[in-house]
C-alpha cells in the first residue's frame, strides 16, 4: 500500500455576502461580510484582508489582520466623495484565499474644503468690478459644485457684515452700483448639495473702482463776508466717501439771476474752503454755487445760496441845525422795507457788524446807533429830512425821527430788507455836521 503525504492548504473561498453602507462621516463606510462556508476553509481561519483602490489609480490600499471573528470594519481617513473597488480575502495558517470580486462604492459627497482657484478681480468702471475664478481643484471639490457666492464689503468701513451673491455654476460676475474710486474686500466660495465650501481668503490687492465725478457737492456753503462789490463764500470740504476718486479742487459759480446759464466761475484748489469773489454790482443780489472735482470732472452743485452786495455810501446834507437831507435812490423791486440808521459820529461798529438785536429805536444819553426811520420801499421819498420830529414805525416798533442836536457831527446807513433774513446796508455815510445856531 502506497504511503500518501496529505498537505494542508490555503482557504479556498474569501469572505462572503460582502456588503458596504455608509458612516456617519463622509470619508468612511463600514464594510460587513460572512465566513466563508466551512469546507473552504482547509484549516482555521486567523484573519481577513481587505485591499482598496481608489477607481481609476494605480496604487493599492490593504488593511490585513482583521480577526477572524470580525464581521464588519470601519474604514475611515478616505476621500469624500470618491469611487473605491474593494475586495476581501481569508488567510488561514497555510495560505490566503483568491480575492472576492470587487465591489464598486462612492463614499458620501461633502461641501468643498477649498475656495475656487486664481481670482481675479478688477475695476471694470466708477460703480463697478469685474471679478473672474477657476474652478476648485478637483480633489478638494467632494462632490458636484452646483454654483458660487461672492461676498463684497467696503474696505474703509470694515469690519462690517458682506453682502452676498448667489450664482449658478458660472466662473466670472460683474459688481454694479458700487462707490466711485473705492476698494472693496471680495471673497468666493463654492458649493455643493451638501452646502457651502471655504470662503477665499481676501485678495493681495484690493479691487478698487474706477476714479469718476464726485457723486456730492460741498456742504455748508455759506457766505462770511460782504462789501458793496465783494462776497466771500466758504464751504465744508467734500466728505471722503463722496469724492469717487482724488480730489483736485472746487468751481464756484455766480450770476446775478437764479439757475442761470450763464454763470461767472472761479477755480480753487483741493486744499481752499473758501474764496472771495471780486468786481460786483453795489445792491445787487447774486446767486452762488460750489461743486468738488476729480481729474474725472465736476460733481453736482451745491444748491443755490444768495446775497445782496451792500450799496455804495450816501451822505446826507445838513439843511438846519436840527436835521440832514437825504438822497435815497429807488432800490430793486425785491426790496420791500428801509431802515435809516443814524450815530453820533464817529462810528463804532462797520455795518456788517450791527445786528437786528442793535437795531434800536431813539434813546437818549447814548452813543449807540438808532433807527430814525422805517419806511416802505414801494412808498419811499426821493428825499428824507432826518430829523424832522415825526414817527415812521414799523408793524411791531414806534420810530422817533428825533430832532438832531445843533453843530454836532453825524454819520448815517441805510438797510435794506428783502425779508427780515435777507437785506443789505449801504456803508457808513462820511461824517456831517449840522448847522450851528447863531450866537
Amino acid at each position: 500500500m502506497e504511503n500518501y503525504k496529505i498537505i494542508d492548504l490555503g482557504p479556498r473561498s474569501p469572505p462572503v455576502n460582502i456588503r458596504v453602507k455608509p458612516a456617519k462621516y463622509p470619508e468612511e463606510f463600514i464594510l460587513t461580510w460572512d465566513s466563508p462556508p466551512r469546507e473552504t476553509w482547509n484549516s482555521k481561519i486567523i484573519k481577513y484582508t481587505i485591499e482598496l483602490q481608489e477607481d481609476g489609480k494605480r496604487g493599492k490600499f490593504t488593511i490585513s489582520g482583521i480577526r477572524e471573528k470580525s464581521r464588519r470594519y470601519r474604514l475611515t481617513s478616505l476621500k469624500k466623495y470618491t469611487t473605491y473597488k474593494i475586495k476581501m480575502k481569508t488567510v488561514n495558517q497555510v495560505g490566503d484565499s483568491p480575492f472576492s470580486p470587487a465591489i464598486i462604492y462612492q463614499t458620501k459627497e461633502y461641501v468643498p474644503e477649498a475656495p475656487p482657484s486664481n481670482i481675479r478681480a478688477m475695476g471694470k468702471s466708477g460703480s463697478s468690478i469685474d471679478i473672474s475664478w477657476d474652478e476648485v481643484p478637483e480633489s478638494r471639490r467632494n462632490g458636484i459644485v452646483r454654483g458660487y457666492k461672492i461676498f463684497y464689503r467696503l474696505v474703509q468701513y470694515a469690519p462690517q457684515d458682506f453682502i452676498e451673491i448667489n450664482l449658478r455654476n458660472v466662473k466670472q460676475y460683474t459688481l454694479e452700483n458700487l462707490l466711485g474710486y473705492t476698494q472693496y474686500d471680495i471673497r468666493i466660495l463654492a458649493y455643493t448639495r451638501i452646502g457651502d465650501g471655504k470662503r477665499s481668503d481676501r485678495l493681495h490687492l484690493y479691487p478698487r473702482t474706477l476714479e469718476t465725478i464726485p457723486s456730492g457737492f460741498p456742504s455748508n456753503v455759506t457766505f462770511t463776508k460782504r462789501s458793496n462789490n465783494k462776497l466771500t463764500v466758504s464751504w465744508r470740504h467734500l466728505n471722503q466717501s463722496l469724492r469717487n476718486g482724488i480730489l483736485i479742487g472746487y468751481i464756484v459759480c455766480y450770476s446775478d439771476k437764479a439757475r442761470s446759464s450763464n454763470l461767472s466761475c472761479s477755480h480753487q484748489n483741493a486744499y481752499s474752503n473758501s474764496t472771495v469773489i471780486n468786481k460786483l454790482q453795489p445792491a445787487t443780489k447774486y446767486f452762488v454755487t460750489v461743486a468738488a472735482a476729480t481729474s474725472v470732472g465736476y460733481g453736482p452743485k451745491s444748491s443755490e445760496i444768495s446775497k445782496i452786495t451792500n450799496g455804495e455810501r450816501v451822505d446826507p446834507v445838513a439843511t438846519s441845525y436840527s436835521s440832514l437831507e437825504l438822497t435815497i435812490t429807488k432800490p430793486a423791486s425785491h426790496i420791500k422795507e428801509v431802515m435809516i440808521i443814524v450815530q453820533v459820529a464817529p462810528k463804532i461798529n462797520e455795518v456788517e457788524d450791527i445786528g437786528e438785536s442793535d437795531l434800536k429805536p431813539y434813546q437818549a444819553n447814548t452813543q449807540d446807533p438808532y433807527v430814525t426811520a422805517y419806511l416802505k420801499a414801494d412808498v419811499l421819498p426821493l428825499t428824507f429830512v432826518i430829523g424832522d420830529g415825526m414817527q415812521y414805525n414799523s408793524e411791531k416798533q414806534r420810530y422817533s425821527n428825533q430832532p438832531l442836536k445843533q453843530n454836532s457831527s453825524y454819520i448815517v446807513f441805510l438797510r435794506f430788507f428783502e425779508s427780515q433774513d435777507s437785506y443789505y446796508s449801504t456803508e457808513w455815510s462820511n461824517s456831517v455836521r449840522t448847522l450851528a445856531k447863531p450866537p
